[in-house]
């Protein structure tokens, strides 16, 4: 009978590694407000209904990130900016601001970035506007766009239809890649939940993928705060399991497409048995005796 791990390495070997994921992994930069008129929010309204783009927020992932004490703020963006696709920074705040002149120093990131600015900047003679935004600009002019205050939704709906357009290039489907993490441990949990956190930690690290520890929170994060799964309990025995949304994204559309379902629901039936099998048998005599004393 095979054994938890190798019903994870299954679901890696025979289902993760088919799916054909296209979609374009967008990292939304910019102010979050409470009315949602800011750029950011009006921009990911007009993307949340295209299946394609993966819209993913820095603070979905910098708090547990963050609670390492070798983290610094600057260093979690350029590794979190290195492994997506698209960097969409709309110029209104300060904090944006930094964002586009800390990531506009790589030279390897200048053609992810997309940025927003206002019109009334295009021509000054500022840092930002002489220096990332010039940079580019020369190497992508489509990735810059001007907005002026009466035409602002124009401008938005000209940014969405850009990375609506966007083709992603073949990328590995290594497990290492934060954003291919989510997506395995989803995976997982079509065929494992209900799962406390500690044991999926265990069986990811037991696979020997060089799966990075510090990432299996912030990844989980991202399904939360996807609606894909939730989690409760204590702080020893959190438990995640699929949403009922996760579990039509997930097994009634990325498996069904693979044909995997029944393949799936067998691992699962398997998976079930061994948990019960695994799990420690109670004592009666024991625990009577122990009451009685």
């Amino acid at each position: 009978m095979k054994s938890l791990i190798d019903i994870v390495r299954i679901i890696h070997d025979d289902v993760y590694a088919r799916m054909d994921d296209d979609s374009i992994n967008v990292f939304l930069c910019g102010t979050k407000d409470q009315d949602g008129r800011s750029f950011r929010n009006r921009l990911q309204y007009l993307l949340k209904d295209n299946p394609k783009l993966n819209v993913i927020y820095p603070e979905w992932l910098f708090p547990s990130l963050m609670k390492q004490p070798d983290k610094d703020l600057l260093s979690l963006e350029q590794y979190l900016a290195d492994n997506v696709d698209v960097i969409v920074i709309p110029l209104e705040g300060p904090g944006a601001i930094c964002e586009l002149g800390a990531f506009a120093s790589s030279i390897n990131l200048i053609p992810k970035i997309i940025v927003l600015n206002d019109m009334a900047y295009k021509r000054s003679r500022s840092f930002i506007a002489q220096g990332p935004i010039r940079l580019i600009r020369n190497r992508n002019a489509d990735n810059v766009f001007y907005y002026s205050q009466d035409q602002q939704d124009k401008a938005l709906k000209d940014v969405s239809t850009r990375l609506a357009n966007l083709r992603r290039q073949r990328v590995p489907k290594d497990v290492t890649n934060l954003f291919n993490l989510y997506r395995f441990i989803a995976l997982l949990l079509t065929v494992l939940q209900p799962i406390t956190k500690k044991y999926l930690e265990e069986v990811l690290l037991a696979l020997n993928l060089d799966i990075n520890r510090d990432f299996i929170d912030p990844s989980i994060e991202i399904l939360v705060e996807k609606g894909h799964v939730y989690v409760h309990g204590d702080s020893d025995r959190e438990t995640i399991r699929l949403t009922d949304i996760g579990y039509v994204y997930y097994m009634d559309s990325s498996l069904a497409r693979l044909h995997s379902r029944r393949h799936v629901a067998s691992l699962r039936s398997i998976a079930l048995w061994r948990k019960s099998k695994d799990k420690p048998r109670i004592n009666l005599e024991k625990e009577r005796a122990r009451l009685l004393d």
